[in-house]
């Protein structure tokens, strides 16, 4: 299974079909949506808390 994979993606990757591409994208918009509010809200609870702190560096890596 591996080396199948493997060879799937040096030819390129999978091919998505643009239902997919469209499911792909609205999930990622919604679960990036979802860890903000996750954060925002756990901010105003908690404040700075170290836990608080993991989610949103989980959620948002700082840039280099």
């Amino acid at each position: 299974m591996t080396i199948q994979m493997l060879q799937r993606c040096a030819a390129g990757g999978p091919k998505l079909s643009a239902r997919d591409q469209r499911i792909a994208s609205t999930f990622m918009i919604v679960s990036a949506l979802v860890m903000a509010v996750l954060y925002i809200v756990l901010r105003k609870i908690y404040h700075a808390a170290p836990a608080v702190e993991a989610v949103g560096y989980a959620s948002f890596p700082p840039c280099p």
